[in-house]
């Protein structure tokens, strides 16, 4: 019986009982460990992302084109390009895309800004992407606000605004949430409106300060 047990010891292990200083260690360790592995963790931050409308022409748009000045009010019901200048108020119940120069009010439904300019006071009934290298300079009302340019005007936001880390604002932000990524820079208050009446009510539990 011991030696069926000494044999199968060996076997498994290559130690058959008896000290032996040749026998190779199970496990071997060493001080180098410059050649040892090691799985390295990446945190990614938080991407803000942005539609573009359709830059393809269709009988239901309008398109300003890069050589053409707009001198006057503009008012439609189609989606309107804009990629020339126009120096007056755009108003359509469609969307506008925008890549050049805008100095007037502007009501739409959505806008999306691409390397455009806009001097005026913005209001719409949806969405509003303010795009890289873009600059806006008056007050603006819209659903959700999404921000990779610089924006100079108070924000007033139904729903959510995001900013990306290039995002600029001066101005004070009313929105029901917020997200921004790292680098994203706010000059102003920021003002969280959705569900303010239950936070009061916390902060009423009597006394007198």
């Amino acid at each position: 019986m011991k030696n069926n047990f000494t044999q199968a010891l060996k076997e498994l292990t290559g130690f058959d009982g008896e000290p032996n200083e040749k026998a190779a260690p199970a496990y071997e360790f060493t001080e180098n460990m410059e050649s040892a592995s090691f799985e390295t963790i990446k945190v990614e931050e938080p991407v803000v992302t942005y539609k573009e409308f359709s830059d393809t022409s269709s009988e239901e748009s309008t398109r300003i084109t890069a050589t053409m000045v707009i001198k006057g009010n503009i008012e439609s019901k189609d989606n309107i390009f804009v990629n020339g200048e126009v120096v007056g108020d755009i108003k359509t119940s469609a969307n506008i895309n925008a890549t050049n120069l805008i100095l007037g009010n502007v009501s739409a439904s959505e806008m999306f800004l691409n390397n455009a300019r806009v001097r005026g006071n913005i209001t719409l009934n949806g969405d509003f992407m303010v795009g890289n290298n873009s600059v806006v300079v008056g007050d603006i009302k819209c659903t959700n606000l999404t921000v990779a340019g610089k924006i100079k005007g108070n924000c007033k936001v139904d729903k959510t605004t995001a900013l990306s880390k290039e995002a600029y604002i001066s101005g004070d932000i009313a929105t029901d949430n917020i997200a921004t990524e790292q680098g994203a820079k706010i000059n102003g208050a920021v003002t969280i409106i959705g569900g303010t009446q239950d936070i009061d009510a916390d902060f009423d539990f009597g006394g007198e300060f």
